[in-house]
């Protein structure tokens, strides 16, 4: 796909989302760079990163058909809510579907729609197992969790400290949700202070669209 294609169609993306719900994109620009992080730290090549970088910056594109109401509201769900199973586990496919349209490269879909699915197959929306989903796919979906616990934006919880969300994401490596590697490299970013600037060293979202597009 050419550069411009690739480009223009990221852009039409995250400017309906940004339009729709605005903490949404900025969480998932955030998602997108730590999850680049996460695989640069662990020395994955540049391709990988790229296609983490930009899997992360459009995994909640779906959440477009998601009321704002229930993403900006105070409103914490179980599994088993109709709400839930109405809105949140269809936006994983539904960001998929609208990526298709813009002819987002595949290797990024595949993150978008396995990004809440967990080793024990017990995620959502396939219950994929270990084995079955794309190691991508957990990277997005650490970087996803570290970055919704530590936000400071959400009104309905207090924000974990990073220390605090480190652990959660170690009992759910014990549990065997979520593969150990990432986590490591997540834990030594953070112990070197460095989570707090990944953002501002990032490269362009521009130039990860035309390496990806070469």
């Amino acid at each position: 796909m050419s550069y411009s294609t690739l480009l223009s169609g990221t852009h039409r993306l995250l400017d309906a989302l940004q339009a729709h719900d605005p903490a949404t994109r900025e969480h998932s620009e955030r998602t997108g760079v730590l999850a680049a992080a996460l695989a640069a730290e662990l020395r994955l090549s540049l391709r990988d990163q790229a296609i983490l970088r930009l899997g992360g910056a459009l995994h909640d594109v779906g959440k477009r058909s998601v009321p704002r109401e229930i993403l900006t509201g105070d409103m914490r769900f179980v599994r088993t809510d109709p709400l839930f199973i109405e809105h949140i586990i269809p936006h994983p496919t539904a960001g998929a579907y609208l990526c298709s349209l813009e002819r987002i490269d595949d290797e990024v879909i595949q993150v978008i729609v396995e990004h809440h699915e967990r080793l024990d197959g017990l995620g959502y929306p396939f219950r994929m197992k270990a084995g079955q989903i794309n190691w991508r796919s957990m990277f997005v979906s650490i970087a996803d969790m570290f970055d919704a616990m530590t936000d400071t934006t959400r009104i309905y919880r207090r924000p974990k400290t990073g220390d605090e969300a480190i652990t959660v994401l170690r009992d759910a490596v014990g549990n065997g949700e979520i593969p150990e590697h990432p986590v490591r490299a997540l834990l030594a970013i953070h112990e070197r202070g460095e989570i707090a600037i990944l953002h501002e060293r990032a490269e362009p979202l521009e130039e990860i669209i035309r390496y990806l597009s070469t």
